[in-house]
């Protein structure tokens, strides 16, 4: 199919045409008259220029325009000024703004002004319709013809908009070619793409995103608001034009009220603006869409925070009841758009304060190491998860006594009883945790090692990962004991086989057995050759073929410092494992092993305090301890891995030898002393088990057209900003179902410009074909 003229080229090619003559029976035109009573051509004149040399306009002299009185006019036909320089045999166009072929012909209104051109009348051709009449937009669109070919209705609205939208339309070849009937809702629905953006957009800042568009867009853009959502945009209506936004929700609003809460963080303006333009009546749930409106969202936390400080005074069973009952009145909260916006936090918490009770409350085993571990390993880890997720989505005081009331509830028992269990066993035997030799050394030749990463913080992120598409096989390992870094970190490490089982304990740190060298961080460091292995820091690229040791620390530095504030660096903490695991499989490893040296105890409003006085003691942590030489105890003592002769005293239970502490490690408990172990290889990002191709994109502004071929049932385009990560798109509303073989994607114009990835998706989610794309073209 031969590619639509635009309008610009429907217009070049009629002024040509009317040029035509017969050279042998005819003399050319002189020149060709452009007579415009209604100055509707007015606004392309700087379009058609460049493509129009020959082009002269009537008015004021303006020599950069090729613009001047009727005598300059003739002297620029007559080829006597050096500017008129179009090439030889070109028939100039005169341009005659607010004239009309009327004027032409009678010495008034016009006067003089005319005059001198009145004998091209004669001498040239005016171009004019078939039938006499001067172009109009409207009439030359409509004309099978030379335009085309489209009817348009002929009401004012669409008048005045073609006549508003002619300098976006007149190089576009798509809004004004179709079926049916042109009218301003077709016209100002091509050029607002972003429709409802630019709503919200003047919501946002009122007469500051006026002043900001050209003249003939604000026109546009009145009309827009006029037409369709029946308000005008002055400064003084945006309360009231709030309140319709959050009232009706439907027709012609509901796509705007979406875009908000698809993107709300760009609206910083608007929730004040909905606060105000709440109407007045009924209040709390009963007011008309009451998610419309921020101050409810506000009430029904504070009903919310009052009830879990009720539950938490209860006994479980009864609190379980109180939180499915707040469950059943807040949940749908969570879908709102202050939810989004991080104000609807304790309905987010509640979900995973009911989880956590679910887990808390069930059995656990009792007399059985391997049963106790593999309870934890399945579902113990639940309840460490859902507590830390419950505290990370709050953040002020009030919430966080609310939270911390129910976590100290249910999960202070269960983790002081599976602790305990974990302790007896060890007291009648602790083989496991100290086997005779050192763990097996990986054949893996990248291991990273993450400083604290718990189990249930790995299980989230194994989580993540599979759902990227990683392949990600995840087995459990125990620390060695002490549970802290310098005793364990060597354990988990390739050194492991050349560290001495004879070492000294001060500081539970162990020594080479070669060189008696203490293992710390620059002897662990220049040790790693021994065993085939380099160090690589972070950041740094890694070489295919070679074998390195990788390290990233956070998460123990920080729970040291911010306690339970620790639950909210954990996203920041699996970003950048997941930087260093695409770095490293991006650099050629085939395979990482992923270890740590222990896990921790976290429990907001602090572990109970074990008296452990210091006079008894060489070395005191929060969990363990190391005698003095005749010194006795009556706490739990076991060898240490690193020399059985030597024995470490632990604190009892989830207790801290010191007070007012919340998060720990050190000591004997499952969530310490169990650790995981990741094995984690690329993941297939192309398949060719499903069909399905990209084959061609194309942006008009900041909506991008896609063509698919051979794509199943179900499959998606995304655009991303990273390949394999569906949280990284782009989109405003998620990724778009192919439909006869195309796709449409819309983006925020705040990201024109920013390369991209479109993903061509599965039905299950997996990755078939991508292109590179910059937003906008």
């Amino acid at each position: 199919m031969p590619p639509k003229l635009t309008l610009k080229d429907k217009v070049l090619a009629s002024l040509r045409e009317v040029a035509q003559h017969n050279s042998s029976s005819m003399v050319p035109p002189e020149v060709i008259l452009w007579p415009d009573p209604e100055r509707q051509w007015e606004a392309v004149l700087p379009l058609l220029r460049p493509v129009l040399p020959e082009l002269l306009t009537l008015g004021d002299y303006k020599a950069d325009l090729r613009q001047g009185p009727a005598v300059w006019l003739k002297c620029m036909v007559a080829r006597t000024l050096p500017t008129a320089d179009w090439a030889a045999g070109t028939i100039p166009v005169i341009y005659l703004p607010g004239i009309s072929k009327k004027d032409l012909r009678t010495p008034e209104p016009q006067g003089l002004q005319l005059a001198p051109l009145r004998e091209y009348q004669f001498t040239g051709v005016v171009w004019l319709q078939d039938n006499g009449k001067e172009w109009t937009i409207s009439a030359f669109i409509q004309n099978p013809g030379s335009g085309q070919g489209r009817r348009t209705a002929t009401d004012t609205a669409t008048k005045d908009t073609l006549l508003h939208a002619l300098p976006w339309l007149f190089e576009e070849s798509e809004t004004l070619y179709g079926k049916g009937t042109l009218d301003a809702g077709h016209v100002l629905a091509a050029l607002f793409p972003d429709e409802p953006a630019c709503v919200l957009r003047w919501l946002e800042e009122g007469d500051a995103y006026l002043a900001g568009l050209e003249p003939g867009r604000q026109a546009l853009f009145r009309t827009l608001c006029e037409t369709r959502y029946d308000f005008t945009p002055e400064a003084n209506q945006r309360l009231a034009v709030a309140q319709q936004l959050g009232i009706r929700r439907q027709a012609v609003w509901q796509p705007v009220w979406q875009h908000f809460t698809h993107a709300p963080h760009k609206f910083k303006e608007l929730p004040a603006l909905l606060r105000q333009a709440q109407p007045p009546g009924l209040g709390g749930m009963l007011t008309t869409n009451p998610e419309s409106w921020p101050q409810v969202n506000e009430d029904q936390e504070t009903v919310l925070r009052q009830g879990l400080l009720k539950a938490a005074t209860q006994l479980p069973p009864a609190a379980a009841a109180q939180l499915t009952a707040l469950e059943a009145a807040h949940g749908m909260r969570r879908a709102w758009v202050w939810a989004d916006l991080q104000l609807a936090p304790l309905a987010q918490a509640l979900p995973h304060l009911l989880h956590l009770v679910q887990v808390a409350t069930g059995p656990v085993p009792n007399h059985d190491l391997t049963k106790l571990r593999h309870y934890y390993e399945q579902q113990g880890y639940l309840a460490d998860q859902a507590m830390r997720l419950a505290l990370a989505t709050v953040s002020t005081g009030p919430d966080k006594e609310a939270v911390q009331a129910v976590v100290r509830l249910v999960y202070q028992p269960w983790l002081e009883m599976v602790t305990e269990r974990f302790q007896q066993l060890l007291r009648a035997d602790a083989s496991a945790l100290l086997p005779s030799s050192v763990p097996p050394s990986t054949e893996e030749g990248f291991v990273l090692f993450v400083d604290a990463f718990r189990l249930e913080v790995a299980q989230e992120f194994v989580a993540q990962l599979r759902q990227q598409g990683y392949e990600v096989e995840l087995t459990t390992a125990w620390s060695a004991l002490p549970s802290v870094t310098p005793t364990a970190k060597a354990w988990s490490s390739p050194l492991a086989g050349i560290v001495s089982r004879q070492s000294a304990v001060a500081d539970f740190v162990p020594q080479l057995s070669d060189s008696g060298k203490v293992l710390n961080t620059a002897n662990f460091r220049g040790a790693l050759p021994q065993v085939g292995y380099s160090y690589l820091s972070l950041g740094t690229a890694p070489q295919s073929g070679q074998r390195y040791w990788q390290e990233i620390g956070d998460v123990d530095t920080k729970g040291h410092e911010e306690q339970a504030g620790i639950v909210h660096r954990i996203p920041e903490l699996l970003r950048r494992v997941k930087e260093a695991v695409d770095r490293a499989l991006e650099g050629g490893a085939p395979r990482i092993r992923l270890v740590t040296d222990h896990g921790w105890l976290l429990l907001p409003g602090g572990l109970p305090k074990e008296q452990l006085s210091k006079d008894l003691v060489d070395t005191r942590w929060g969990r363990c301890a190391l005698l003095k030489p005749g010194a006795s105890s009556s706490l739990l003592q076991l060898p240490w891995s690193w020399n059985p002769n030597e024995f470490i005293t632990y604190a009892p239970g989830i207790s801290f030898f010191k007070a007012n502490v919340e998060f720990a490690h050190g000591g004997l408990s499952l969530h310490e002393c169990l650790v995981p172990v990741l094995t984690i290889s690329k993941a297939g990002t192309i398949t060719t088990a499903v069909t399905g191709k990209l084959t061609q994109q194309k942006w008009t502004n900041l909506r991008c057209n896609v063509v698919v071929e051979d794509a199943p049932d179900g499959a998606t385009v995304d655009l991303r900003t990273t390949l394999t990560d569906a949280n990284a798109t782009l989109l405003v509303h998620r990724p778009k179902a192919v439909a006869g073989g195309k796709a449409s994607l819309y983006v925020e114009d705040d990201v024109m410009g920013q390369p991209a990835i479109i993903v061509l998706l599965g039905p299950d989610g997996t990755i078939l074909d991508k292109q590179s794309t910059l937003v906008g073209g």
